[in-house]
């Protein structure tokens, strides 16, 4: 008799959690679909004057600013990133001087002096140490994100996609202080089966490491290794913070970061599944919120082309002084059904106040309150 009681109530606690699992994919299921695409003007934004600020040097670099002279104590330990960024200093530094990063980083790339696509080799590691420097040396909080992902996903009516750019853990962390059961300690929960939000990072992670053959020292290992024959190397989460040089895998093995360096004709730099992620959540996704990005990443365009349904869309733009039009005409140019197709179609808004102002208004609830 005590059996069967303990056979039913197995039963019914099996049959409950079913029910809870149908329940949850129901709801996922009826949300509506909305993307938001990150770059570095967000994360540069990240400060809204919620928390303190521990140090002001350490505030997120834009593009311009990867190799200015506040980031030596970084830059020394990488004779490669020195090299380079004795001119890349100096080119960001005259402003009369048009100044395309990915187009000199590109050049390096592909030089036909083998000592200059070697010292290429450690821009990478040098763009993890600074970007772990501002994480942790910036503000204590990143209550921007804070601030966007509570009143993204509060109500429960949507399913967010953050497209991530940028290399910092910022999103990750506001997402697990707004809720623990957002954790990303391996590659697989990025993309976690009902939770609310999924987050895919396009151009890889600084807390994403691949392991490096070592053949005789972290310098030397550097100049034998070639990222790119590694392409289906296994990505791992890890979280510490050592600078590269001394970063190693779980098993102690020399890891070397997962991400690509802000070239002109970058490619994704994530898992596959990701990417297959991000295709199939984009062909039935009708709302786009763009904060903090240039508009000229035509690996994530190219996909968003290809993907994006020709239904409507309704698309905020949001960066700073007079670029978010600028960056609207190169989305509507790459990506033709974000163009407005007649009196039915959504029209697209641009705000120039940054990430911080555009989350001072209420345009973000009038986002997800529209059809």
């Amino acid at each position: 008799m005590a059996a069967g009681v303990r056979s039913f109530r197995a039963s019914l606690v099996s049959t409950s959690a079913h029910l809870a699992e149908a329940h949850r994919c129901a709801i996922v299921v009826a949300m509506k679909k909305a993307a938001v695409i990150l770059g570095a003007g967000a994360s540069y934004d990240v400060h809204n004057g919620a928390v303190p600020v521990k140090d002001s040097n350490m505030r997120p670099p834009l593009a311009r600013q990867l190799f200015e002279p506040r980031f030596w104590q970084w830059m020394s330990q990488y004779r490669g990133a020195e090299v380079l960024g004795a001119e890349l200093a100096r080119l960001a530094q005259r402003q009369e001087v048009p100044f395309d990063l990915e187009a000199k980083l590109s050049e390096y790339a592909s030089s036909k002096d083998q000592r200059t696509r070697d010292a290429f080799k450690q821009v990478p590691p040098y763009l993890r140490d600074i970007v772990n420097a501002v994480v942790g040396g910036y503000i204590p909080s990143p209550s921007s994100y804070i601030n966007l992902v509570r009143r993204l996903l509060t109500d429960g009516t949507h399913e967010i996609m953050f497209v991530v750019l940028n290399y910092d853990v910022f999103l990750e962390d506001a997402l697990n202080r707004y809720d623990t059961g957002f954790s990303f300690n391996d590659i697989p929960e990025y993309l976690q089966e009902g939770r609310q939000a999924k987050v895919v990072k396009i151009h890889g992670s600084a807390n994403w490491a691949i392991p490096m053959p070592d053949t005789g020292g972290w310098h030397k290992s550097v100049r034998d290794f070639d990222p790119s024959l590694v392409s289906d190397a296994v990505v791992t989460v890890i979280h510490d913070r050592t600078e590269t040089v001394n970063w190693r895998m779980p098993n102690r093995a020399l890891a070397y970061p997962h991400l690509t360096a802000p070239l002109r004709e970058k490619s994704f730099c994530c898992p596959e599944a990701h990417t297959q992620a991000l295709r199939g959540f984009l062909a039935g996704c009708h709302k786009f919120l763009i904060v903090g990005t240039s508009g000229l990443d035509e690996d994530l365009l190219g996909v968003m082309a290809e993907c994006c349904s020709d239904t409507g869309h309704l698309v905020h733009y949001v960066n700073a002084g007079g670029q978010a039009e600028g960056v609207r005409s190169r989305f509507e140019e790459k990506i033709r059904q974000f163009q407005p197709s007649g009196p039915q179609s959504p029209l697209p808004r641009t705000h120039g106040q940054g990430f911080t102002g555009y989350l001072d208004t209420l345009e973000l609830e009038a986002f997800l309150q529209a059809d």
